[in-house]
């Protein structure tokens, strides 16, 4: 068996080879640049924009992306974004986030749904098992890196997942999907799509889609007390109203609700079985006035329920309700000939709790509720100072401020942020950015009362704090981005320096006493400082109609500045200090292929991820070892081939197909193997097409 130096110089010889059977098939060298679209990002500026003018460090994930690689969970995809960590701590459940701060729920990172913050308030973060998300449904996610609460207010600390869900009226007719795996995966996902025409009242586009997942996890078959099997149904639904070319009314509903089996884990070691379940509904009111002026009015609310089957002492102690509603205005205009650009807009949101774990009391079992009230406003503007001069092909500012107000901490703050965007020669920008970003407390770091028994009689006693302030974050970011060789070469710099003030760290408030039942009391408080440093590099390139390679390494620092003893390290060691992607993907089509039509429709792709070697948890009372990520090559790949003329299509794929992923002390990454089929038109219009098809 080839060693890991050996097999990624194959692997890079492989796709930097050009196949003697497509020689005949490279378009002409005036025609290279057609088969490769500009891409446009909306998420660093709230307004559709070149990548290359983006005014932050931003990476795209297509629909085509995620079917390529072969991307089963969400998350996984995240891998190979530069800047991006994450980890895995069982078959469902993982953490994001972006320059630093690796952790179950990534409280410093912010995700969006078709623009629905899914950031849990109770315990910061998101619980991506819970989302209502089918992968097929996808469109487009934009990852951005770096402080963006000038645009999307708290929470937004260290960067932005926004995720796009298919129009409705491209997703028209029937989709069925089958995908198994060698660990229990059985998962049965149908979709339907149409048109309902209302004449001069304008038209309806729908889809409807429901999947049946049922997944033994990772965890049962590595010796280990410990499962993870689920059993999950996912319902969503679009319905788009096009009044007019000029207005329409998006409607969007998702729910996710199923089993999952919970399994002992720190303190407690009694195993539960619990029922969560998450709703959401989105209404939205689109409108354009005119070419260079539009908005919107959107209205959502989502809702977790989880029902635990444990209970401590005789009490249910993780029970809990969520529930946010929310409603939001933006206007987005140009002035002077386009040279101006102007978003801006206002929110409110509302956040409720009922839990055990917050101000619980338990003389009386009385489940204790909590709320948050969010306000804020913004303002963008995007101006283009100097154009078309000696040495200055576009010279552009770009500014922006939101001011915020919460009810947790009761204070109005301000979130501003300036870019300058300097373009000497076409295609080629320099970026220079500043911001500013908060993360509010989550309501269990504020109220908590919560007590945990251990097998040894003793009690660990967490205890909210209701002084806390928010997290602050200062970031400075320069960066280079590029296209050359008319498109076909993507390239990507960007360095950052961030200042982390008010850090909320836990703190053992009183001694620990062997004798039971004397209780650990650990509380929160806002005693922590950090700074941290890094690269991000990444390059694409597209040689070919049928060939695309890529490559991106990230190198970060985190400095724990804090003062005091805590009880747990919660920054320094806790990210790889460096990471990298290579891979590539080589599409077969029936004009680039000599003398085998039949293996056009089919591709191939593969991605080896290296990880640096950190701790995810150092806690002074827990085995160190037991929580070390080991320093690990992972080599996933997917090779597909349509039929039918894109009818049907078939996939196997493989992840951690090298077996080194140890990623966290409950579980280890297995190798993992995929088949999926996909139904893509109903059968008989298959038939059709094989009927009157011709060799």
């Amino acid at each position: 068996m080839l060693n890991k130096p050996m097999m990624i110089i194959v692997l890079s010889l492989f796709f930097a080879a050009k196949p003697a059977f497509a020689q005949s098939a490279a378009p002409p060298q005036t025609e290279l640049a057609l088969f490769e679209e500009i891409p446009t990002v909306y998420s660093a500026s709230r307004m559709e924009e070149d990548i290359l003018e983006a005014p932050a460090a931003i990476s795209v994930i297509t629909s085509t992306d995620l079917n390529e690689w072969g991307i089963i969970d969400t998350p996984d995809a995240f891998r190979r974004i530069p800047g991006v960590d994450v980890i895995a701590f069982d078959g469902r459940t993982w953490g994001v986030s972006a320059r630093g701060f690796t952790e179950r729920f990534s409280r410093r990172m912010l995700v969006l749904l078709d623009g629905m913050s899914i950031y849990t308030p109770l315990f910061s973060g998101v619980i991506w098992d819970f989302i209502p998300l089918l992968v097929d449904e996808i469109d487009k996610i934009e990852i951005l890196r770096g402080p963006n609460d000038t645009l999307y207010g708290f929470n937004a600390f260290n960067g932005v997942i926004n995720i796009n869900t298919k129009e409705p009226g491209d997703t028209a007719g029937v989709f069925g999907k089958y995908i198994y795996s060698n660990f229990g995966k059985n998962e049965f996902i149908g979709r339907y799509g149409d048109n309902i025409d209302l004449g001069s009242a304008g038209d309806i586009d729908f889809r409807m889609a429901y999947s049946y997942d049922m997944n033994r996890g990772y965890g049962d078959d590595h010796g280990r007390d410990y499962s993870d099997s689920e059993q999950v149904q996912i319902a969503t639904s679009r319905i788009k109203y096009n009044a007019t070319d000029a207005f329409d009314v998006d409607f969007i509903f998702g729910i996710n609700y199923g089993p999952r089996n919970i399994s002992a884990v720190a303190q407690n070691s009694t195993p539960a079985k619990q029922f969560p379940e998450m709703d959401f509904q989105i209404l939205k009111f689109n409108y354009d006035i005119n070419p260079t002026h539009s908005g919107y009015l959107q209205m959502y609310r989502w809702g977790i329920n989880r029902d635990v089957k444990r209970l401590s002492n005789g009490i249910p102690n993780d029970d809990y309700r969520e529930r946010q509603y929310d409603i939001e205005f933006q206007d987005s205009f140009d002035l002077f000939g386009g040279r101006s650009s102007t978003v801006w807009g206002a929110s409110y949101r509302h956040n409720t709790v009922e839990s055990f774990q917050v101000k619980r009391e338990l003389s009386d079992n009385v489940r204790q509720s909590a709320h948050d009230d969010l306000w804020s406003a913004f303002i963008n503007e995007k101006m283009v100072l100097l154009e078309d001069r000696p040495l200055v092909e576009k010279l552009t500012l770009v500014a922006g401020v939101r001011a915020e107000w919460s009810h947790l901490t009761r204070r109005t703050q301000f979130a501003p942020r300036a870019s300058l965007l300097y373009e000497p020669v076409r295609d080629n920008v320099f970026r220079a950015t500043y911001a500013r970003g908060y993360r509010l407390p989550s309501f269990y770091e504020e109220y908590a009362t919560n007590f945990v028994p251990s097998d040894t009689g003793n009690v660990l006693q967490l205890l909210g704090n209701r002084q806390l302030k928010t997290e602050t974050v200062d970031s400075f970011e320069i960066g280079y981005s590029a296209r050359f060789m008319d498109g076909k070469l993507h390239v990507d710099a960007d360095t950052f320096y961030s200042f982390y003030k008010g850090m909320v760290q836990t703190f053992q408030s009183q001694a620990f006493s062997a004798v039971p039942p004397q209780p650990r009391i650990v509380d929160f408080n806002n005693a922590s400082r950090a700074r941290s440093s890094g690269v991000e590099l990444a390059a694409t390139y597209r040689p070919w109609e049928w060939l695309s390679l890529y490559a991106n390494y990230t190198y970060l620092t985190i400095a724990d500045t804090r003062g005091g003893t805590p009880t747990t390290s919660l920054f320094q060691g806790a990210s790889p200090d460096n990471k990298a992607n290579l891979g590539g993907t080589l599409k077969l089509e029936e004009d680039t292929i000599m003398n085998m039509p039949y293996l056009g429709g089919s591709w191939l792709n593969v991605n080896a991820n290296f990880r640096d070697a950190y701790v995810y948890f150092n806690d002074a009372d827990s085995p160190r070892s037991e929580f070390d990520i080991k320093k690990h090559w992972r080599l996933d790949f997917c090779v597909g081939k349509s039929f039918f003329d894109d009818g049907l299509e078939v996939t196997f794929s493989g992840q951690n197909v090298l077996g080194e992923n140890f990623e966290a002390g409950f579980v280890q990454v297995p190798q993992i193997y995929y088949f999926t089929v996909t139904l893509k038109k109903w059968p008989w219009q298959m038939l059709e097409w094989s009927d009157n098809e011709e060799y």
